[in-house]
């Protein structure tokens, strides 16, 4: 009870919102229930640094409902490492979680059921910026049943590493074509000095990704997931199938000016890339290939232009029941 209890585990509050109102603390508790406006919560839902919040049961047992605010969760950043775990984050109208110079883990989560409108940054599910380089470590999360017009599923801008590991990423559609250069399943761009000298890495490990239906963008630069200016994007043990894009261009896997960037280990299958791209390019990028297997692929490479000097390199790959082998650059 928000009125008469004290925050203690035999006396909790009913909100997150009030125990985050509380001096002194480090980590709270959230027992199981719905969390709303109608019981005390007040959107966003905003976790000061040094303070983390986590369930004490499974994810669909903690449910943070939106009831379509813009936001769900904002989490202020600083120097402390937090954790923000064992949760569902449902029916934000915009994007379910904000973090700005925020750092640490993301655990257990369930994020779905994102409405269109009040969209920060055009971003759907995570929206993360900061100036200094930090570390976000997202693992064992499931995003899941998004059907929006919003431009971007993930964004992250900044400097640092971001982590995705032992996620689901399951039936997420947008209708909405990323802008020039971007990406809009993940767009990860570093920005200041750190960008120039490949100062930002992001992983996806042990990760599916199944039921992605998005529009293309006639643009060499753009992507499904993106990574751009000298940023480092990494896949392994990675399955990725069922994945459509309407109409023509964006790639599935596209670093920008991101030499050293790798696909290992990983099984890509039903594919559908669209009339002018691939599964696998990049732009002005030397990537690397390393033991995939790529089945029903309309087409699995895309060189980067001609005389750039960044070659493509394919090691210990199995290529079946695909289409074109190699697609040219359609851009020159």
């Amino acid at each position: 009870n928000d009125t008469t209890g004290d925050g203690s585990e035999g006396n909790p509050y009913r909100s997150i919102s009030k125990a985050l109102l509380t001096s002194g603390i480090s980590m709270i508790f959230v027992g199981s229930g719905t969390y709303s406006t109608n019981f005390g919560e007040i959107f966003p839902i905003t976790i000061p640094d040094g303070v983390s919040v986590a369930g004490t049961n499974s994810a669909a047992d903690s449910v943070v409902d939106a009831e379509s605010a813009n936001r769900g969760l904002l989490l202020n950043g600083g120097a402390s490492v937090n954790l923000v775990g064992n949760l569902s984050i449902i029916r934000t109208k915009g994007t379910a979680i904000v973090a700005d110079g925020w750092q640490g883990m993301l655990e257990n989560l369930i994020v779905s059921d994102i409405a269109d409108g009040g969209a920060i940054g055009n971003t759907a599910v995570i929206y993360y910026s900061n100036s200094v380089s930090r570390t976000v470590a997202v693992s064992g999360c499931v995003f899941s049943n998004i059907n929006c017009n919003i431009q971007k599923f993930f964004f992250f801008r900044g400097f640092g590493t971001v982590m995705f590991t032992n996620c689901l990423f399951y039936n997420l559609t947008t209708s909405v074509a990323p802008g020039q250069g971007n990406g809009n399943f993940f767009f990860a761009h570093p920005s200041g000095s750190v960008a120039s000298s490949g100062g930002f890495s992001a992983s996806f490990v042990d990760c599916v990704i199944d039921g992605l239906n998005v529009p293309g963008q006639v643009n060499q630069e753009a992507g499904v997931f993106k990574v751009g200016s000298s940023a480092l994007l990494t896949w392994d043990r990675c399955l990725v199938r069922n994945v459509t894009f309407s109409g023509v261009g964006t790639m599935l896997f596209a670093p920008d000016r991101a030499s050293g960037s790798e696909v290992r280990n990983s099984l890509f299958y039903n594919c559908d890339c669209g009339t002018t791209y691939s599964a696998i390019g990049g732009f002005r990028s030397a990537v690397s290939v390393r033991n995939c297997t790529f089945n029903n692929v309309n087409a699995v490479f895309r060189p980067t232009p001609d005389g750039a000097g960044y070659p493509m390199y394919v090691y210990n790959t199995l290529i079946t029941d695909c289409g074109l082998l190699s697609r040219l650059n359609q851009d020159v």
